[in-house]
């Protein structure tokens, strides 16, 4: 049986499917679409799977929003990394 998913409890308030919707980049949409999928009880293994997406992305999503809430989850430019 798989462990229970610890989340935040502000992690309900969201509406990621919605969020997906109006989303333009790409990798944000599938971490938002990842996270409805959670919080429709799927596990981080079914999402995984559904999104073709490994294990440890998913699970990467999660500690991103856990750490940064939503922003955490956007796709950063590392246009300032490359100087």
């Amino acid at each position: 049986m798989p462990k229970r998913i610890q989340l935040p409890d502000d992690f309900y308030k969201h509406d990621f499917k919605q969020l997906a919707k109006i989303e333009k980049h790409p990798r944000t949409r599938i971490r938002f679409i990842g996270l409805s999928h959670i919080q429709n009880g799927k596990s981080y293994e079914q999402v995984a799977q559904y999104l073709l997406q490994s294990l440890s992305a998913v699970k990467q999503w999660v500690r991103h929003y856990k750490d940064e809430g939503i922003d955490g989850l956007k796709e950063h430019s590392n246009a300032s990394s490359r100087q």
